[in-house]
């Protein structure tokens, strides 16, 4: 069984997600429980990367059933708040917030957490609640200097909340002359 699971991993490090979760999917089906169902978490992820039509409700259901064994665990959280980025934004916020409330000791999760709160926010149009969760994400940022790519989306992050509220500065200034 663990050779089959290595063997997944390896095949979604490869972005080959259908063979990835046709050999999850076989262990699942032959009884495979782990403490803390790390297996429920990784097909879940798989679903959500893969993206075909059904994989989204396939990786809630999944990530859901690891939630019930492990509610303390941040990555699901997390999981399950991109699962909701498109379909419940508000949802979405609030599994961000319990990985960012459940990661103190992991600054770049924190940090990816507040990135996708901000964006989140930044769709919805509140510049100010964008704002906040930017400079939520710079306070993280200086303990994970060494993840270049992270450190490119929170400034871009941040360069987004700035001009948001730029922009809604001007149009309190617009309404203020009328």
């Amino acid at each position: 069984v663990e050779a089959q699971l290595t063997r997944a991993m390896q095949l979604c490090m490869q972005r080959d997600f259908d063979s990835a979760i046709s050999i999850m999917e076989a262990v699942r089906s032959g009884g495979h429980r782990s403490r803390y169902d790390e297996l429920s978490y990784n097909l879940g992820k798989a679903y959500l990367e893969r993206g075909k039509p059904g994989d989204l409700d396939r990786a809630i259901e999944l990530l859901r059933a690891n939630w019930a064994v492990n509610p303390r665990d941040s990555a699901t959280a997390a999981m399950l708040g991109s699962c909701y980025k498109e379909r419940d934004p508000d949802a979405a916020v609030e599994w961000f917030q319990k990985a960012i409330a459940l990661d103190a000791r992991n600054p770049p999760g924190r940090a990816d957490a507040h990135h996708n709160i901000g964006m989140i926010l930044m769709q919805k149009g509140d510049a100010a609640g964008a704002a906040a969760a930017a400079f939520a994400t710079l306070g993280q940022e200086a303990s994970v200097d060494e993840f270049s790519d992270a450190s490119e989306q929170y400034n871009t992050l941040r360069k987004a909340a700035l001009l948001a509220m730029d922009s809604y500065r001007m149009h309190v200034s617009e309404q203020l002359r009328l």
